[in-house]
């Protein structure tokens, strides 16, 4: 998995490596993340009031909007990339 912006600064590195139990899906990555972690983590990637996505979530390069959101699953050496959004005006 490969951390960028303010999650790298959370998660302490750019790149690590994420062993998940259960099903491999997004939904689990994050939980593995926030328990390894902290909820900070999650907090960074899900806003805690609205629940909506505060990063891209990349598979491999493919948007998870145009997979199955969260329900995406993963499979073993799939590269997830997560890039914070930025707000402008």
């Amino acid at each position: 998995m490969e951390a960028l912006g303010y999650l790298r600064t959370i998660i302490g590195k750019k790149e690590l490596q994420v062993e998940l139990r259960g099903r491999n899906t997004i939904t689990e990555l994050i939980a593995t993340l926030s328990r390894t972690y902290g909820r900070e983590v999650s907090d960074a990637i899900l806003s805690p009031t609205s629940r909506e996505f505060l990063v891209l979530i990349l598979i491999n390069g493919k948007d998870i909007d145009f997979l199955q959101k969260t329900k995406t699953l993963l499979s073993d050496g799939d590269n997830v990339t997560m890039i914070p959004m930025s707000a402008g005006g």
